[in-house]
């Protein structure tokens, strides 16, 4: 680590030492200092390279491959390179809670706001509501997918009952593990994806600035 922060001292600030921290795990791919360094730098840096730190952290998965906690991280940071903006969605799977068939096809023409929220978490039904009531007020050709991270599918129809016919509504019951959360790397709460024409477009945290961004910017 030491020498690591030796190498990068001339670095300014704001920089990624991509080339660095290749070298550094090429050469110690079995070293838990990497992973810290891979996370702190490429993942949760000021400019993530999910790309590179994927593929970082399948050579170290290879030199530790009983290290669970490198596994998961692996899992996730898979998840979203594969869901970052440009993307083309993910191939996914699901049922809405009226039992009919929800997947990638179904969210691959037009605008979607795919978000989470749960029932139990009055703060994001009201944001649905706000986004509902922003694609009102703009006349917007906007899809709402709501995907609740309830573990009781009844307890979600029941808090949804007034709001139904408004949104397209998943509730698998598995939470954060559901394959919508899971294939769009929405783990944050509440957290939103807008898809236009099959394409990722946006990705954020459901704050007031996302809520600017769909009141000023989408088209």
């Amino acid at each position: 680590m030491n020498s690591f922060r030796k190498d990068i001292a001339s670095f300014p600030p704001t920089s990624t030492p991509t080339s660095k921290i290749k070298n550094l795990v090429k050469k110690n791919p079995q070293s838990v200092v990497c992973g810290y360094i891979v996370r702190h730098y490429l993942i949760e840096g000021a400019n993530p390279d999910y790309i590179t730190a994927a593929a970082l952290l399948d050579e170290m998965k290879k030199a530790r491959p009983d290290d669970a906690t490198l596994k998961v991280l692996y899992k996730q940071v898979t998840d979203i390179k594969n869901a970052r903006v440009g993307c083309t969605i993910p191939t996914f799977s699901s049922k809405d809670i009226d039992g009919k068939a929800i997947n990638s096809f179904s969210i691959s023409k037009g605008i979607w706001i795919v978000s989470t929220f749960a029932s139990w978490d009055y703060e994001t039904i009201g944001r649905l509501r706000r986004i509902k009531g922003l694609k009102t007020e703009r006349s917007a050709d906007w899809n709402i997918l709501a995907v609740s991270l309830d573990g009781s599918k009844p307890a979600c129809k029941n808090a949804m009952a007034y709001d139904a016919k408004d949104y397209t509504i998943v509730c698998d019951e598995r939470m954060t593990e559901g394959d919508i959360v899971t294939k769009l790397a929405m783990k944050q709460f509440p957290f939103a994806v807008v898809v236009k024409d099959g394409k990722i477009i946006k990705r954020s945290t459901m704050d007031e600035n996302f809520m600017k961004y769909l009141k000023d910017e989408l088209k």
